[in-house]
């Protein structure tokens, strides 16, 4: 079967990909264009991860950036235009801190790990929610069992409230390895 490609998406997709590298060069950072959350250092995901959806970061620079091809900070942007973005921003920033979690071993790997960022910030609003997923711990997690109990709605916001944890043990990691 044919896949069907839409030319518009791949045109944004290549230059977010090059927006994606000057940006990950201008914060000290080399990877490239096709670079998935996967690949990113360790680093660069804890600086995207700490971001905080209400206010400046470098997760909301990266995405105004690639998905209005220009640095500007959303405060200039229209009501429609800042939604938008902070849907961006709200579905990558849980994408970003979920591959935290894998690097830890706290959950399976989700498939959107290997999707390249510029692809992903490159999509529709709207299509970014066929890529959205709930996360599952491993088997190896003391509270697997305890999760496994869980109807589905309460598994997701089980493993949201281990975010902050995670996070602060992936910051230990960093710190200790420098």
């Amino acid at each position: 079967m044919a896949e069907i490609i839409d030319l518009e998406e791949r045109k944004r997709s290549m230059g977010a990909a090059r927006l994606l590298v000057e940006w990950a060069r201008a914060l000290g950072f080399s990877i490239g264009p096709q670079c998935s959350l996967m690949e990113l250092p360790d680093k660069l995901l804890w600086l995207l991860a700490k971001a905080d959806p209400r206010g400046q970061s470098e997760l909301e620079d990266l995405i105004v950036r690639l998905r209005r091809g220009k640095k500007k900070t959303s405060a200039v942007l229209g009501p429609r235009e800042r939604m938008e973005i902070l849907d961006v921003t709200l579905f990558l920033l849980d994408q970003i801190r979920f591959e935290c979690m894998t690097r830890l071993g706290w959950i399976e790997p989700l498939e959107t790990r290997q999707i390249p960022l510029a692809e992903i910030l490159s999509r529709p609003v709207e299509r970014l929610k066929e890529l959205k997923q709930t996360p599952k711990l491993r088997q190896d997690n003391p509270s697997f069992h305890r999760f496994q109990a869980l109807p589905l709605l309460e598994k997701e916001t089980f493993i949201r409230k281990q975010i902050p944890q995670a996070l602060e043990i992936f910051r230990r990691r960093i710190q200790e390895r420098e």
